[in-house]
């Protein structure tokens, strides 16, 4: 099955675990909107927390769910090998890896520091880093995070949960 990458931000939804239970405010992310047609065309999807409030969403399932969830208009990472030196990229689709990298938080710099050679750098390298920093969210309806930054899991954790096939 083929395989998509998006960037999407968590959103917040109040649910009332048990019946007679206090309301909670939990996050999630708008593919899980689609997990049943996801899952229900033997699909499944994965994500990696970073900064901003942010996740890489790995998804698995048949092009026609694919389709569906392209035209949501969520930014997609370049449907590429991992392997794609960044300089094979367009320089829209640079420009946009790198506008996401700043939306997220991280500075022009850090970006830099990072990635300093596209002749050399990877889309696995960039997604490394991207996904290299996230925050605590301190559990509010505001989506407000501390200064304490929390491990993130990694892209090969991603990637063995929804090889490509």
């Amino acid at each position: 099955m083929p395989v998509r990458y998006y960037i999407q931000e968590y959103r917040v939804r109040k649910v009332r675990p048990e019946a007679d239970g206090p309301e909670e405010v939990w996050r999630e992310l708008p593919i899980s909107d689609f997990t049943p047609e996801i899952q229900g065309s033997d699909g499944h999807w994965s994500e990696i927390e970073f900064l901003g409030n942010r996740a890489l969403v790995k998804v698995r399932a048949p092009d026609a769910v694919l389709a569906t969830l392209d035209a949501q208009g969520w930014p997609r990472v370049p449907q590429r090998p991992l392997g794609t030196r960044l300089s094979s990229l367009t320089l829209s689709q640079r420009a946009a890896l790198r506008d996401q990298v700043l939306a997220a938080g991280y500075s022009l710099q850090d970006f830099q520091q990072a990635l300093p050679d596209f002749t050399q750098n990877t889309l696995a390298d960039f997604l490394r880093f991207l996904c290299s920093r996230r925050q605590k969210w301190t559990g509010t309806e505001a989506l407000e995070f501390t200064a304490e930054e929390q491990l993130t899991t990694s892209l090969d954790v991603l990637e063995r949960q929804l090889p490509d096939d």
